[in-house]
C-alpha cells in the first residue's frame, strides 16, 4: 500500500511497509528516498530553488539588456510624473491661496498649509492625472497651467480648462474637474490654512 501527498507540485510518495518517503529528482533524474516528509520536502525546496536560479542565469545578454532598459524607462517616467504631479500641486496650491486671499489672509504656501490639506491635494491631482492620460486627453499646456486651471475649475471660478480654446479637451477636462466637487479653504484655529 503507498500514499501520495502532492508538494508544491511534486509527487511524494509513501513506501509501505518501510515508512520511507521518495519522489522523483529532476535535477538527478531518480527517485529519492527519505527517511522522514520533512526532509523530502526540504530536498524539493532545496531543488526548487536552484531550479529558479538556473531559470535567470538561462536569460541572453540581449534580454538581460532589455530587461535592464524597460526597468530604466520605467524609472524614468515615475519620477518624471513625479516631478510632474510635485508642479501641479505647487501652481493647485498656489491658485487657491490666490483666490481665497480676501479670506485667508496672505499666505505662504511652503508653510502656511495643513500638511493633511496638502497630501489630500495631492491624491486628488495624481487621480486627476491618471484619469486624463487613461483616456489620453492630457493637455498640451504646461503643468503650472494645468494646476491653476483644476482649483479654477474645479470651484466653478470664471476660468479655468473651458477658457483656454482646447476645444472638446477643454470640455472634458472641466467635466471631470467639476466631478471632483469644489473644496472650500480657511484659516484653522491653529493658525494654519486648511482646504477641505
Amino acid at each position: 500500500m503507498q500514499k501520495e501527498i502532492i508538494y508544491k507540485g511534486k509527487t511524494i510518495t509513501k513506501l509501505f511497509p518501510s515508512g520511507f518517503y521518495e519522489f522523483y529528482s529532476e535535477e538527478e533524474k531518480r527517485f529519492l528516498k527519505f527517511d522522514n516528509l520533512i526532509n523530502a520536502k526540504k530536498q524539493i525546496d532545496k531543488e526548487m530553488k536552484k531550479e529558479g536560479v538556473s531559470r535567470a542565469k538561462k536569460l541572453t545578454l540581449n534580454e538581460l539588456r532589455s530587461l535592464v532598459k524597460k526597468i530604466i524607462k520605467e524609472e524614468n517616467e515615475k519620477q518624471e510624473n513625479h516631478g510632474e504631479i510635485k508642479n501641479i500641486l505647487h501652481a493647485y496650491l498656489e491658485a487657491a491661496l490666490w483666490t481665497e486671499e480676501d479670506e485667508i489672509g496672505h499666505a505662504n504656501i511652503h508653510t502656511d498649509i495643513d500638511k493633511k490639506s496638502i497630501l489630500d491635494a495631492e491624491r486628488d491631482i495624481e487621480n486627476f492625472v491618471s484619469k486624463i492620460k487613461g483616456l489620453g486627453i492630457y493637455p498640451d499646456m504646461d503643468s503650472d497651467q494645468i494646476g491653476h486651471d483644476l482649483w479654477l475649475t474645479r470651484n466653478g471660478h470664471g476660468a479655468g480648462f473651458w477658457d483656454r480654446k482646447l476645444g472638446e479637451v477643454g470640455e472634458k477636462l472641466s467635466e471631470i474637474s467639476r466631478e471632483m466637487g469644489g473644496k472650500y479653504v480657511y484659516r484653522g484655529d491653529d493658525g494654519k490654512i486648511h482646504i477641505e
